[in-house]
């Protein structure tokens, strides 16, 4: 059973060979009987599961939604009526949630059943510098469902660690910088970030509005398209997602049909100094693979623009940060004592032997002493992040007439260590986060058991090439490991 896929499942569940409450009961049991001791990657079940299921169960038709009956769980920094929304924090544990995120409500009207929320790097991995991936105040410590002394990398690691450990189907995860690629790739899973804009932000809690977006964890690329197309969409109180109303692809699975690569350009990255010896050795393969697949590979010269561009986009997320979640918690938690980003930092001060415990909050130090989005820093900051995404479409992507570029997503897992912190050991997701262009890691190989990601890159609202890419590319590599 933990073996099964959307379509899969979706076909046993119309067929009769097994029911929504059977099926939910059977991850029910697992989390129940071996989370604890492993991974620790769900933090609270849906107290009405059960009668979810029924009620599915009840509504099931041949030409219901693919997802109607899929048990799925949620990162818990996605607001639930009935299972609040914390970000692994305490401070949040009591604060009430007052509807669905639109994410949720999607999810709902697709007859998803949404089985529990995800423990997460608590405040998506943005509280501190020297933080521990897969910790939260709330929830514990994850652990990477492969080998529990290995990092479930952040933040969306309870979201990737349940659906490795076969605790769900498919899972939600959150992205700003990294956060769904990389514990993706360190489970070896697809991790879909999709285009800023094509998923609703609202109910989410915010790191920054120019990065954030959601989007689908899963074990094959035709399951992520399946969940982008599900949760995609216009939401009035997300203006960026209606300037896309017009231009989204529908029915993303029709993409996820091509087992050629045959004639695809696609540009590459070599893995630079932040990555050790083992990707060095590792990629090389990727490029080979696409090659014998079809596929047409340039080099690609690093872009001048990248030295500076961490700089740029730590001034934009620091920024935008604070305001983003005061309007947070005004307009999707009233009743909460808690109304700022200064009140929550008095809140980790006042319970430091809990909150502070592991790691301490620079992140938020740094933040309360940044330049407001009003300022030129801001407004420059901005503008050079504008410069770096023209400089990609022109330097890569049309100078080569390119239809993606393909990067490690990854270096191998790290122990976890939390006297010394996260030991990151490489990767580029912010190639996709900071110009808010869709990305997606693929699985190719192992390090000494821990798995590797490709990592493709497309330009805006491209996700229907991504996603015909990754499927060729994932079905390439499925079909040489059985040779």
């Amino acid at each position: 059973m933990t073996n099964w896929t959307i379509e899969s499942l979706a076909a046993a569940l119309r067929a009769g060979e097994v029911t929504v409450p059977e099926v939910a009961q059977y991850y029910v049991d697992r989390i129940m009987a071996e989370d604890a001791e492993g991974p620790n990657a769900v933090l609270t079940l849906n107290p009405f599961w059960m009668e979810d299921a029924q009620r599915l169960q009840a509504t099931l038709q041949n030409e219901a939604p693919l997802l109607h009956g899929i048990p799925i769980l949620v990162k818990d920094n996605i607001d639930t009526y009935t299972m609040g929304n914390s970000a692994g924090s305490v401070a949040l544990k009591q604060v009430p949630v007052e509807s669905d995120a639109p994410i949720v409500h999607r999810l709902h009207e697709q007859g998803a059943l949404i089985l529990g929320k995800t423990n997460l790097s608590e405040w998506a991995n943005f509280r501190c510098m020297a933080s521990v991936s897969g910790w939260s105040s709330l929830g514990g410590q994850t652990r990477n469902a492969l080998n529990t002394r290995w990092s479930p990398s952040g933040s969306s690691s309870g979201s990737a660690a349940a659906v490795a450990a076969g605790f769900a189907v498919a899972a939600i995860g959150t992205e700003t910088d990294g956060s769904i690629v990389s514990p993706s790739a360190h489970h070896g899973l697809i991790g879909l970030k999709p285009q800023v804009g094509r998923v609703s932000r609202t109910g989410i809690i915010p790191i920054a509005w120019s990065q954030d977006t959601a989007g689908p964890m899963t074990r094959t690329v035709r399951d992520s398209a399946i969940i982008l197309d599900a949760i995609s969409g216009p939401d009035p109180d997300d203006p960026v997602t209606l300037s896309a109303e017009n231009i989204l692809e529908k029915n993303l699975l029709n993409e996820c049909n091509a087992s050629s690569l045959s004639g695809r350009r696609l540009g590459f990255l070599k893995p630079d100094e932040q990555f050790g010896t083992e990707v060095h050795e590792a990629f090389p393969r990727v490029i080979e693979q696409l090659r014998q697949a079809g596929a047409e590979c340039i080099e690609l010269s690093p872009l001048p623009s990248l030295a500076t561009l961490q700089d740029h986009e730590i001034t934009i997320m620091t920024s935008e940060f604070p305001e983003a979640l005061a309007n947070y918690f005004i307009n999707r938690r009233p009743e909460s004592p808690l109304k700022t980003l200064a009140d929550v930092h008095r809140f980790n001060l006042d319970h430091a032997d809990t909150v502070l415990s592991v790691f301490g909050q620079t992140w938020f130090d740094r933040c309360l002493s940044a330049p407001s989005t009003q300022t030129q820093m801001y407004a420059e900051a901005l503008a050079s992040i504008d410069a770096f995404r023209q400089e990609m479409s022109e330097d890569w992507f049309l100078k080569h007439n390119l239809e993606a570029i393909v990067t490690p997503s990854n270096g191998p897992a790290w122990l976890i260590d939390h006297q010394h912190g996260d030991r990151y050991t490489g990767g580029n997701s912010h190639l996709a986060a900071v110009s808010g262009w869709p990305s997606i890691t693929v699985p190719y190989t192992e390090s000494d058991g821990r798995p590797l990601g490709a990592l493709f890159v497309a330009p805006a609202w491209q996700e229907a090439r991504l996603l015909n890419i990754a499927f060729a590319f994932e079905t390439y590599i499925q079909r040489t490991d059985e040779t």
